[in-house]
This record gives C-alpha cells, structure tokens and sequence, in this order.
C-alpha cells in the first residue's frame, strides 16, 4: 500500500512457494523369488520440475522416469537383502525414499549335524541346521517318528540302523533332502537265578546271572545291600518282597544292560502248643492248644 494527500493505493499479488520433492513408490511384493520381476510404481507427489533416479541395491542404478518399473534380483544360497532407493530431485533440493527388499534363492542345499551318529538304546540324538533361506524343514527319523522342530532332539528307543531323512525348502519351489544313518547298538540280554527257590530269612543265598558276556556286575539287592561280584551271596534279616537288579557292560559292545526280579523272602515258623494237664492216672485225657507264633506258608 501506498498513500499521499491524494489517496491510498493498495496493491496485491500472490506467490507460489514449491517445496521439496516427496519421493513415494510402491512394490508388487517386498518378498519376491529369485529371477522373478519385481514390479515398482513410483507414486511421487509434489512433483514439480521433478527428476528421478533409482538405486536397485545391487549395484546397478537407473534414470528412468517412468512411473511403472521392472526390475528382476537374484539370489543364490541364502537371503538376500536389497536397499531399493528412488531418488527425487526438484529446484527445492533432493530427497532419498529406501525400502527393502527381500529375494528367496530358487534353489536350496539341504544339511544337518547330528550327535552322536552311535550309541547304545536308549539313544538321544541332537539334530541341528543352521540353514538359511529355507521357510519350512521336516524330520523322518527312520523310525515311524517324524518331527517339524527346527533343532529337534530324537531318542531311538530299539537297536537298529536308522536312516534320518531332512527335507527343507521355501515358497518359491526350492526343495532337497539330506540323510544320515545312526546305529543304535543292542544292551546285552541278562537274567539271573537264586540258588535258593525257598529264601528264609537269615539264610545265605547265591544269585547266578546268565545271558550275554558282560563284565563290571553290579548288584543291588533291594534291601539297602549290593555287590560288584559277579556271583555274589547274600542274607536278608527280614522277610517281604526284594527287586533285586543286576547291571552289567557287554564285552560286545560296551553297552550297559540290566534285570530285575522279585525275590521273596519268608521266616522260619514257630510252632507252640499248649497241654491242659502233663500227667495223670488211665483212663487220661489232655486239652492240646495251638499256641503257634508265626504262620506256616
């Protein structure tokens, strides 16, 4: 405005300030399959005097101006992770816009550790993988048991050669197979007799072990007692029911085996009787009573 001892004039005008560019794209899927196209559609608002370019994240760079892109990335034996950069430059000065993007190789090396491949039954186990690039994995275990844990521990629970099947892949179609062979090695047969078929207490009784050659006997007689001899002896002081367990290591294989039995031990019993009268004159008669102590069995 302006004004003297004429008049005020007034004048107006407008002005048009641009701002910096906002540099906004989208993708067909920020997950894609080696070799397969990825689709990218630059949506980029406040545009004005506006120039583009593109940083793949692989090394390769493109001044494209078009708002519908291609673009095709490659994976090999794992994950790979691409900065996906669109670039806006105005007179307002320049703006960067990253997303990632995320490629799945189109094939897949399938592997797994297991420890120990030999044991005796029971035998655990322990699988590991440490793939990558794999979105789903399973487990055969030769046995009729399966799993889908990803580091599962196994126990084979009969003696055998088990052959582990692992089978791994991902959604783009990738799919191999890996196979270990773990042998469960047999626990020596053992059983063993008391020489004995009537145990009374406080009588000595012989236990004689059969089956496999196995060698380190240990005995544990189910009353507190045991013994490493290989035929040991034993007394019990009370009766009842005795678990008495021999363990022993096979000469064939080092395994460890073991048996129980009951044994049953008795008392010895006490008779007594009772007379009503210990002597007299014929014609004489008595009153006998069973006094007894323990019963006969």
């Amino acid at each position: 405005s302006t004004s003297n001892l004429c008049g005020i004039t007034t004048f107006a005008d407008s002005v048009l300030v641009y701002s910096l560019p906002q540099p906004e794209f989208s993708v067909s899927s920020d997950t894609v399959c080696s070799s397969i196209a990825l689709g990218i559609y630059n949506s980029t608002s406040c545009a004005w005097q506006t120039t583009y370019s593109w940083e793949m994240g692989d090394g390769v760079t493109s001044d494209s101006q078009e708002l519908n892109l291609e673009y095709t990335y490659f994976a090999f034996d794992d994950f790979a992770e691409y900065p996906l950069t669109l670039t806006a430059v105005n007179p307002c000065g320049t703006v960067q816009n990253i997303q990632e993007i995320t490629v799945v190789p189109n094939s897949i090396t399938a592997f797994f550790n297991a420890n120990p491949l030999i044991g005796c039954e029971p035998h655990p186990v322990q699988f590991d993988q440490e793939m990558l690039g794999v979105t789903y994995f399973s487990w055969d275990f030769g046995d009729g048991n399966t799993s889908t844990v990803e580091d599962p521990i196994h126990e084979f629970t009969q003696d055998g050669i088990y052959d582990v099947v692992f089978t791994a892949g991902n959604f783009c179609g990738a799919q191999d197979t890996a196979t270990v062979t773990v042998e469960v090695l047999p626990s020596p047969e053992i059983e063993f007799i008391s020489t004995e078929e009537y145990l009374c207490v406080g009588e000595s009784t012989s236990f004689i072990p059969s089956g496999d050659p196995v060698s380190g006997y240990v005995w544990d007689f189910g009353d507190g007692n045991g013994s490493n001899e290989s035929l040991p002896t034993h007394i019990y002081s009370a009766e009842g029911e005795y678990e008495v367990t021999v363990t022993g290591i096979s000469l064939l294989n080092g395994c460890p085996g073991s048996i129980t039995n009951t044994i049953s031990v008795i008392t010895t019993p006490q008779a007594d009787i009772q007379v009503s009268d210990l002597a007299g004159c014929p014609p004489f008669s008595a009153v006998f009573t069973n006094n007894k102590i323990t019963e006969v069995k």
